[in-house]
């Protein structure tokens, strides 16, 4: 199993996400670090601090 396959069956860990957000952004796929950074906003929105990571 490759590592973004790893990432992506983690990705509600904010962690994981945000290691497939770079490489995402690493390749250049712009739409999927979108998609990825707002339902990061949406599955940590009651964890002020992670949140508040995701807007920025």
């Amino acid at each position: 199993m490759e590592a973004s396959q790893i990432f992506r069956d983690k990705v509600k860990y904010a962690s994981f996400r945000e290691r497939l957000i770079q490489q995402e952004m690493d390749i250049g796929n712009y739409d999927e670090v979108i998609r990825l950074a707002f339902d990061g906003e949406r599955m940590d929105r009651d964890y002020l601090g992670l949140l508040t990571g995701w807007i920025k």
